[in-house]
């Protein structure tokens, strides 16, 4: 299985003061070797940023697999 193609969809960003949280959703489409799509996974993912001496840096981040139809939690 190959990855054949992604989208990245900015959600909401917060900024206060030199902290930043930012929630977006990726969405990647798998093939097989024939080419033929065999799975689509969709992502939330939310970063938290530090601005330290003007430069910005990732302080934690946390990723989520969307639920997909008939899964059971």
């Amino acid at each position: 299985m190959k990855l054949q193609s992604y989208s990245i969809e900015e959600l909401a960003i917060h900024v206060t003061g030199d902290v930043a949280i930012n929630h977006y959703r990726i969405k990647a489409n798998w093939a097989n070797n024939e080419g033929a799509e065999v799975r689509i996974d969709a992502l939330r993912i939310t970063h938290t940023w530090i601005r330290t001496h003007g430069t910005w840096q990732i302080l934690s981040g946390h990723v989520r697999a969307r639920e997909r139809k008939g899964s059971v939690a």
